[in-house]
């Protein structure tokens, strides 16, 4: 049978490793933060990973996978190619 004193010692040794855990959670945490900040850059490009942007730059690669695109040899070639679309009748 455990005594008072055995109940407490195993108590307070539970008590510290659960502290050991959390503390180890936390700086886990920690690291993972500043790498996503790292990895994000500034909050200035924090945009890139909203869910609206995130569609847009799915179907541009659909539409690139799908050969729905323009090469264009220069700058001017591709000058040419807008005034020729704002010039064609609708």
């Amino acid at each position: 049978m455990t005594t008072s004193a055995e109940s407490l010692d195993t108590l307070t040794k539970q008590i510290m490793q659960l502290t050991a855990r959390v503390e180890v959670l936390e700086n886990e945490t920690s690291l993972l933060r500043r790498a996503l900040k790292r990895l994000l850059g500034d909050d200035d490009q924090a945009y890139y990973w909203t869910p609206q942007w995130q569609q847009g730059e799915a179907i541009a690669d659909d539409e690139l996978h799908g050969g729905n695109y323009h090469s264009f040899d220069d700058g001017e070639a591709l000058v040419e190619y807008i005034q020729a679309l704002i010039e064609e009748p609708a």
